[in-house]
């Protein structure tokens, strides 16, 4: 869609939204939804296009500024705040080469070799334990479904990521073991991946259709492919970023200029202009066609693995940028400053398995962006620079918000892995995340840092640990 195309679509929806607004918002919406549930809605969002959006406002014009629905009441101080923008920690969810490609392949290439075996067995093997199928049948139960509804879905964030009744490590039908559980156990069932949440198809979907609530004040009631095309366009002017978006699959950019734009305006990877100009960041034609190979073959492992995580992924993702870090220090990324994208770099020796691990972390990025997004996480921003907890990813003390991103990504990879049948890595992954979680809560105890919302992500979270017996 052109630019000036796309102005002339967003003044008709913006004339259309203006001469319907009194009779939806009257006539169809109860009355705890015009009141508290948008306003609680509105006042997260407008917070987080605050903390992690303001940079980008400099580069949108008046005219187009003053369409925002959302962002425009931040308008008087976009040029005092974007002078401290350098100041303010984001998410970027950066991946440093050393620390990730350090034994990774190795671990996932020994693992590969056996892949085929374990896929085809994996769902015949009977466990004859009564204590494990025990344990399989109480997972089996755990997963809470959602309201269609979203005024009672976003009510019911905290309910419906309350895994267990009580407390993990109180649960008597739970059979928890003092020794390092055998996690080859894990993938012998879907059970795990589908209570995890960041791979759930519905909370995601539900997430997005908040989050397009919230920009449009609009129920978008019509297909999923409608909903991500319509909430991607919303988003373009937030973000500043022009992403290349189907409903219906995940876009690969290589150089796009938009893309390229929207990296570093999001600060998810700087190009100075000289490195863009010289070409530096592109790959060559036969690079290009070597990584579509692999990312297609990654995500059919994924789809092979898991079909509703796959589903989410194709709803949640606008596009992967492929680009070449000009610092060399980095591998993959995305930013709460540009939903929807992820960039990968990636290197001569990644497998499809390595791939695969690229992307499924930064999706659970993306989808713990989006539920910051509407349903907040933090009581205030700018003291979770000095909340410090130990990253179970980095294996270092970062900014909490950083790790409780990193310890959400490394359960969810754990999952994957030993369902995928990749267990060195999982087995690698597993020696740090208790520790890590353990550490969340005891860092949020003393600073108290989350707020319901994250109190909720931070409990499933510690439950999930404990339940899958890591």
């Amino acid at each position: 869609m052109s630019g000036e195309h796309a102005g002339q679509g967003m003044e008709l929806r913006t004339l259309l939204f203006l001469l319907c607004l009194s009779t939806f918002v009257t006539g169809i919406l109860p009355k705890e939804i015009q009141h508290g549930f948008k306003g609680t809605l509105h006042d997260n969002m407008k917070e987080y296009f605050k903390n992690y959006m303001v940079e980008n406002f400099k580069g949108v014009i008046e005219k187009q500024f003053d369409k925002l629905k959302i962002s425009k009441w931040i308008g008087e101080d976009v040029s005092k705040r974007s002078q401290q923008a350098s100041a303010l920690e984001r998410d970027i969810g950066l991946i440093v080469v050393k620390d990730i490609l350090k034994g990774l392949s190795d671990t996932l290439k020994a693992d590969e070799r056996s892949l085929g075996s374990i896929l085809e067995k994996r769902d015949n093997t009977i466990i004859q334990s009564p204590d494990i199928l025990a344990w399989f049948r109480e997972v089996s139960d755990l997963r809470q479904t959602i309201s269609s509804d979203i005024n009672t879905s976003f009510k019911s964030w905290s309910d419906v990521l309350s895994a267990l009744p009580d407390r993990c490590d109180e649960s008597p039908n739970v059979p928890m073991s003092t020794h390092h559980s055998d996690i080859t156990l894990l993938g012998k069932t879907p059970d795990f991946m589908n209570l995890f949440w960041p791979f759930r198809f519905d909370i995601n979907v539900m997430n997005q259709r908040l989050a397009a609530y919230g920009l449009t004040n609009i129920i978008i009631t019509e297909s999923n492919e409608t909903l991500k095309l319509d909430l991607f366009e919303e988003l373009q002017d937030l973000q500043a970023i022009r992403l290349p978006v189907k409903g219906n699959q995940i876009m690969f950019s290589f150089g796009d200029e938009d893309v390229v734009e929207g990296l570093n305006r999001s600060r998810l990877v700087p190009l100075s202009k000289s490195y863009v100009k010289a070409a530096k960041h592109l790959y060559t034609k036969e690079e290009q066609e070597y990584i579509r190979l692999l990312a297609t073959e990654a995500l059919n492992l994924i789809n092979k693995t898991h079909t509703e995580l796959h589903s989410a992924m194709v709803q949640m993702i606008s596009c992967i940028a492929f680009a070449k870090d000009e610092a060399a220090t980095h591998i993959s990324g995305s930013a709460n400053s540009a939903l929807g994208l992820i960039w990968l770099n990636p290197q001569e020796d990644w497998t499809v398995p390595v791939m695969a691990e690229q992307l499924v972390h930064e999706f659970i990025h993306i989808t713990l962006f989006y539920a910051e997004l509407v349903h907040r996480g933090y009581k205030d921003v700018s003291r979770l620079p000095d909340a410090k907890a130990m990253s179970s990813i980095r294996r270092k003390p970062r900014p909490y918000d950083k790790s409780l991103h990193a310890a959400y990504v490394s359960a969810g990879l754990i999952t994957f892995h030993t369902r995928a049948g990749f267990i060195n890595r999982a087995a690698e992954l597993v020696q740090t995340l208790p520790e890590a979680v353990q550490e969340l809560n005891r860092v949020n105890a003393e600073t108290d840092v989350l707020d319901e919302a994250g109190r909720a992500m931070l409990d499933f979270l510690t439950d999930y640990v404990c339940l899958t017996r890591m």
